[in-house]
């Protein structure tokens, strides 16, 4: 079910972002993409290089250069689908919220199966959707998404999100008590960590990281926890 909403949101975002794809190279994206030292230096993006900590999404304009050269098209393209993933996880991540605060969720240590086809009707599904598509859709978005050079944003985003996903899968699995799963659960914590240093080698924003991790468990993983102990 989850794939299918990936690619509804694929659909709308392509739909939606469609007259940005023919626009041209402006402003910032002639110093960070077309720039020499982006186009004949693959080492300038590495750590202590020309730019630092956005380095990862210096890589990302220095393999289009080589792939696309001066077409602005496909690194539009680009940015719309770094765009729509973020959409979606941020579907994802409202629904393991929803099961984490939910009566049913307090009982079990796993979310709740959701409905196979999209019509289930469960609310929480929809809540989510609504949740992932206004992520997708507000036009608050249009800058991150259209404005090829601030990909910075749009891909420390998704990495981020990326981050507290597998973090909060992780945690789930650890709060299952199932020894077999203790080695998913450390390569959901692996994952999410390498997710947080890509967001953080993406755009410095993402050092708030912990603290969103922090407060999560602060917030919301505790007060599970120790219902599924037994605690009041």
């Amino acid at each position: 079910m989850k794939w299918r909403v990936l690619g509804l949101f694929l659909v709308l975002g392509l739909l939606v972002y469609l007259p940005s794809l023919a626009g041209p190279f402006q402003f910032d994206d002639k110093r960070v993409v077309l720039d020499a030292k982006v186009r004949e230096n693959p080492k300038a993006w590495s750590y202590g290089g020309v730019w630092g900590t956005r380095g990862l999404a210096h890589a990302s304009f220095w393999v289009d250069w080589r792939l696309w050269g001066e077409k602005p098209v496909m690194y539009h393209v680009e940015n719309v689908i770094i765009h729509v993933f973020a959409s979606w996880l941020v579907f994802v991540l409202i629904r393991q919220l929803l099961a984490l605060s939910s009566p049913r969720g307090s009982r079990q240590a796993t979310p709740p199966r959701w409905p196979e086809g999209l019509l289930g009707g469960e609310m929480g599904f929809w809540l989510a959707v609504f949740g992932g598509l206004v992520f997708l859709l507000h036009p608050v978005q249009t800058q991150a998404v259209a404005y090829i050079s601030q990909r910075f944003e749009s891909m420390s985003a998704m990495f981020y999100l990326a981050a507290v996903v597998l973090y909060l899968k992780a945690r789930l699995t650890h709060l299952g008590g199932v020894h077999s799963a203790t080695i998913r659960g450390a390569i959901y914590y692996v994952m999410s960590w390498l997710s947080g240093l890509a967001a953080m080698s993406s755009k410095e924003i993402a050092i708030t990281l912990p603290v969103m991790l922090v407060g999560l468990e602060w917030l919301v993983i505790r007060p599970t926890s120790l219902k599924l102990r037994g605690v009041k």
